[in-house]
């Protein structure tokens, strides 16, 4: 079986390709799956693996399913393009996470506890009950190809708040059998480390760009605003 790491993006948000990549290159330098970039246009340079380009903004979760309609692996790990990575990711432990996730079947294994289990079931992973609210989550995490398309292939799901709010009624619902892990919360020490997020209401989160700057890696921090610091 086959995994790709998702990204779905616009033009909109192009201004952040270019560091989450360089992010991702340095904190995840043996990442052994496939980068692709899913987006309306290709307008800033993405140096990913490959970008699926649908040529129109159909809204996010249409974009995100003809994306996967492109995508031949049974796995995903769906992230957004303002996680920009600040540690070094754990490959081994995504690797134990992602066969898990095959052995038993899961939808879904949320390596970013935003939020995370309820219900304990190793020393670093637990189960997100049915009924819990936002089981399903924008955050990073492994998906089975087919859940997440039946999520977001909902009609009236389409933007990324709607595809946790209405996606987590719809699978506490009528997905009661579908099983969701996530690591937990404790200790601080998750396989995938990020800002969450680098954009928040089109403006840049100023740690992020500090950040990026620091390590010496270009971004536009010209195309919008950055959020004032209240002191």
């Amino acid at each position: 079986m086959t995994t790709t790491v998702i990204v779905t993006s616009t033009t909109h948000y192009s201004d952040a390709w270019g560091p989450f990549v360089a992010l991702f290159r340095k904190f995840w330098p043996d990442c052994p799956y496939k980068l692709v970039l899913i987006t309306d246009f290709k307008s800033d340079p993405w140096d990913g693996d490959d970008a699926i380009v649908i040529g129109r903004d159909y809204g996010w979760c249409k974009n995100l399913v003809r994306g996967l309609n492109e995508i031949k692996s049974d796995h995903v790990i769906m992230l957004q393009e303002d996680f920009f990575l600040n540690a070094p990711t754990d490959t081994a432990y995504i690797q134990k996470a992602l066969e898990m996730t095959i052995d038993k079947n899961l939808a879904c294994f949320r390596l970013y506890p935003c939020p995370g289990p309820d219900w304990p079931l190793g020393d670093d992973y637990g189960l997100i009950s049915v009924g819990k609210p936002y089981r399903v989550s924008c955050q990073a995490a492994i998906w089975s190809r087919e859940e997440l398309y039946e999520i977001a292939g909902r009609p009236q799901i389409n933007s990324p708040r709607e595809f946790e709010i209405d996606g987590t009624n719809f699978v506490n619902s009528e997905h009661t059998v579908c099983q969701y892990y996530s690591v937990k919360r404790d200790p601080n020490q998750w396989p995938l480390q990020y800002y969450c997020s680098a954009i928040t209401r089109g403006e840049w989160n100023p740690d992020a760009v500090t950040f990026v700057k620091s390590l010496g890696i270009p971004i536009n921090n010209s195309r919008r605003p950055t959020q004032r610091v209240i002191t």
